[in-house]
């Protein structure tokens, strides 16, 4: 604040003086620490924008602004300090995938807009997985090798860091997929990656796929089959019924055969003298 009055004289008189007027020359306000945390993130996540509002003069702000693509929010004061020092506000707002400048302003009640420099905030869209295939279909055998298949597609064209599929959450099996073509970089309209992989045990096998992303582990296409058992099959074999003389030595030729791999046993069956065959 200042004070200011006006002297005059002339040749033949004292000085004179009048009245002292106060005045006051309006500093504007200063915007600092301006940001927002985290400083980067994913689609939908939410966002605390920042910043501190100081006045030499200690007037208060008329607004307090956080400007985000085209639109003004109003923000809020954090409760501690004050304008002289600096008084702490901010926004909190979730915030879509894409890149989004913005910026504070303010005010006084004497002076005119203050605003920061404009800022870049990248939200990154996360990625989805869709399109999921396995062939054949129904029935699955013991080392059927099966083709499993995929699409990502992600809005900001980010390829991914790996692309897994995964047999029984990782614990027997957890492949790398590879592109269909190899050549196309375009994420946005989607991308097919396959695997070739096959189950070696009679049991349901459950599988998914997922993709190592900025955003983290995201996964898929969760699905199950049960692994058929085959009957093994004998070949060249002696028939259903055969006549043997007591205390005579036989011998039978035969194959067996077990497209499973699965270990068989044989035995010559019969009401009496039932023997394992080797």
């Amino acid at each position: 604040s200042h004070i200011y009055y006006f002297i005059a004289k002339d040749a033949n008189s004292a000085e004179i003086t009048t009245a002292s007027t106060p005045f006051k020359v309006n500093r504007n306000p200063t915007l600092t620490v301006d940001g927002v945390t985290p400083e980067t993130g994913m689609n939908g996540d939410p966002f605390s924008f920042y910043t501190i509002y100081t006045d030499a003069d200690g007037d208060p702000p008329s607004y307090m602004k956080m400007h985000i693509d085209t639109t003004d929010y109003d923000m809020i004061a954090n409760g501690t300090g004050d304008y002289l020092s600096g008084y702490p506000y901010h926004y909190d707002k979730a915030v879509g995938g894409g890149s989004w400048t913005y910026y504070f302003k303010t005010k006084d009640a004497n002076g005119t807009e203050v605003t920061t420099t404009p800022k870049n905030l990248i939200v990154y869209n996360i990625p989805d997985l869709s399109d999921f295939g396995r062939a054949p279909a129904d029935p699955i055998y013991v080392n059927t090798e099966l083709n499993f298949t995929m699409t990502y597609t992600c809005a900001d064209n980010d390829p991914p860091s790996a692309i897994k599929w995964r047999d029984d959450l990782g614990s027997h099996q957890n492949l790398s997929m590879n592109a269909i073509d190899a050549s196309d970089v375009n994420y946005v309209d989607g991308k097919d990656y396959y695997v070739l992989a096959y189950f070696n045990t009679h049991e349901t096998h459950y599988w998914d796929f997922g993709v190592i992303h900025m955003a983290g582990w995201i996964s898929g296409g969760q699905d199950s089959l049960v692994v058929q058992n085959r009957d093994p099959s004998i070949d060249n074999g002696p028939g259903s019924s055969v006549n043997e003389w007591r205390n005579t030595y036989w011998s039978y030729d035969f194959d067996a055969t077990d497209l499973d791999g699965d270990n068989v046993v044989f035995a010559r069956t019969g009401q009496r003298d039932r023997k394992s065959v080797v």
